[in-house]
């Protein structure tokens, strides 16, 4: 079964074997469709381009049965292999 796609970032469509591609399966329950959702990220002021803090939306992938996130769909710093130091803000309001 061949199928035209558009290839990513390529203004040509491509034609596509669907056999000659991998399924994709939630690697907690196995489950093959997935939701499109988005992981927030707060930029601090000093980091952020118009010097104020701002919000960073990732789009990912989250399994429709699960909700799991696969780390395939993740970028670099936010797989589960990767270490996340996050600095909990509500351990600096506490006397």
């Amino acid at each position: 079964m061949k199928r035209e796609m558009q290839s990513p970032g390529v203004g040509h469509p491509i034609n596509l074997d669907i056999n000659e591609t991998k399924p994709i399966k939630c690697d907690a329950c196995g489950n093959d469709t997935f939701n499109q959702s988005f992981i927030m990220r707060l930029i601090s002021a000093v980091y952020s381009p118009e010097g104020e803090e701002s919000i960073m939306p990732i789009p990912v992938f989250e399994c429709s049965s699960c909700g799991n996130v696969n780390d395939i769909f993740l970028p670099e710093g936010l797989k589960s292999t990767d270490k996340i130091d996050i600095e909990d803000d509500e351990t600096d309001d506490v006397e």
